[in-house]
């Protein structure tokens, strides 16, 4: 299959708002971070805090899209790079969107506002490592605080794993696909379903 780099268009906003989904298209699903009382991190992890943390983009990573979506004939990769990924994550907050929420992708929220957001600048040293994951240079992480103890409930019964963005702006530079740099495009069936229903890009 082909594979595109979607790149960032000039004075196009990005990314616009944040969803928390069931099946997160990076893969990655959040930390629920009250079960981690024993983390080596030390943050007061516990229930009472109700923060969710976990990766918004993974740089490279390959998302296998419809050919509808890429206005293509046939389906393909898609992916953003490390320039892109933290272009878009500096947008995020200086414009000032790092809580426009959505569940799903569809129903607008206001029940969780940011904590946290950073890029992974070294990934043997960063607190994501500590809190569990195993995440490349150059990803770009979040926390939110759960406002709403109804949400808390749903996202501690599994209902809710992951974040995924919701963005508009983008070129598509198609790119060849190395398919021995990346382990991640040693996909199932399954995963290749989960790949194509997640991340809400579209183009204006």
């Amino acid at each position: 299959m082909r594979t595109f780099e979607f790149k960032l268009k000039r004075n196009k906003p990005g990314v616009f708002a944040m969803s928390i989904v069931d099946e997160p298209a990076m893969l990655v699903d959040f930390l629920k971070l009250s079960k981690y009382k024993e983390s080596k991190m030390q943050l007061a992890i516990n229930e009472d805090q109700k923060i969710v943390t976990g990766p918004a983009i993974i740089p490279n990573f390959k998302i296998i899209r419809s050919a509808e979506f890429l206005d293509e004939e046939e389906d393909g990769y898609m992916y953003f790079s490390e320039k892109t990924t933290k272009q878009l994550s500096e947008l995020f907050m200086t414009d000032e969107r790092m809580n426009n929420i959505t569940l799903g992708h569809e129903t607008k929220s206001t029940d969780l506002k940011l904590t946290e957001s950073w890029i992974i600048l070294d990934p043997k040293k960063d607190k994501s490592l500590a809190l569990g994951y195993d995440l490349p240079k150059g990803t770009w992480m979040i926390s939110y605080k759960v406002q709403n103890d109804d949400l808390w409930k749903r996202i501690k019964l599994g209902e809710f794993n992951g974040f995924s963005i919701e963005a508009v702006g983008f070129d598509k530079v198609e790119k060849e696909l190395d398919m021995s740099l990346d382990k991640e495009l040693t996909l199932n069936e399954t995963t290749e379903i989960i790949l194509t229903k997640f991340v809400e890009l579209e183009e204006e």
